[in-house]
């Protein structure tokens, strides 16, 4: 019964497509799509080792709303997933989404945070399958963290990097892997927080959602980007409960 529990959280579906890779640019300035622009930066962090940083700048309706930078270690076939900022609120949804071509439509398209990964792999010379080892770093992804808290609550007896694979931090890593001909074959997480004083009761959502330093003000140095609504997924998680935010994990890929 736990394991079909469980599984009711996996409600996503990837399929590698060769193509989709494929027909991402290489080019450091282009657009991707009607009133997308993305400015990348290639900088040879150490030359003697491989060691690269590649920066790319997205822009909407000539308006940057992110910026993305990611490290690349040529020795060991290391791709870091270091920082990502992306401001889609006034973006509409449909249009975040970026169609695929080769020469024909192979697909409705892939968000742009996938497309951005991608191109940023295609400019580092990165081949399909070729990576060995991948990584995020200091996660504080909201919606990740919360869901993970309430995994680990609920399911103390289950591995932290198997309860992590639940979360949209990992579905977020893993298709830009999948899409780039990579599988993942493992997870370490490391650098897990201690634990944190005080409750979180479901009468402290409003003051939540109305209030983006509540949790500043409890210790807890993470941002909160929910509603109402969505908190209300996770009632009954406490301060005192395992709640993760600047942790590192590592995909071992193959």
């Amino acid at each position: 019964e736990e394991v079909k529990e469980l599984s009711k959280l996996l409600k996503w579906n990837r399929v590698y497509k060769p193509d989709v890779y494929q027909s991402v640019s290489k080019l450091k300035k282009h657009s991707p799509a009607k009133d997308w622009k993305i400015n990348t930066n290639l900088n040879v962090a150490d030359p003697k080792y491989g060691k690269y940083e590649i920066e790319t700048y997205i822009y909407f309706k000539n308006k940057q709303v992110g910026r993305f930078i990611r490290q690349y270690d040529a020795n060991t076939n290391h791709f870091k997933m270091d920082i990502a900022e992306l401001e889609l609120k006034k973006v509409p949804k449909t249009t975040s989404i970026i169609p695929v071509t080769n020469g024909k439509l192979i697909s409705k398209g892939i968000p742009i945070v996938t497309y951005v990964n991608l191109h940023q792999m295609k400019v580092l010379g990165i081949k399909p399958g070729s990576l060995k080892i991948g990584s995020m770093g200091s996660i504080t992804n909201t919606p990740s963290n919360l869901q993970l808290a309430w995994l680990i609550k609920k399911y103390p007896q289950k591995k932290v990097e198997d309860l992590f694979k639940l979360t949209p931090s990992y579905r977020y890593a893993e298709t830009v892997y999948l899409q780039s001909g990579h599988q993942i074959d493992d997870v370490i997480i490391v650098n897990l927080p201690v634990q944190h004083k005080g409750k979180l009761s479901v009468d402290d959502i409003h003051e939540i959602a109305s209030n983006k330093d509540f949790f500043d003000k409890k210790g807890m140095k993470i941002e909160l980007q929910y509603s109402t609504n969505e908190l209300v997924k996770y009632p009954g998680l406490s301060i005192n409960d395992f709640l993760p935010t600047n942790y590192n994990v590592y995909f071992i890929l193959k």
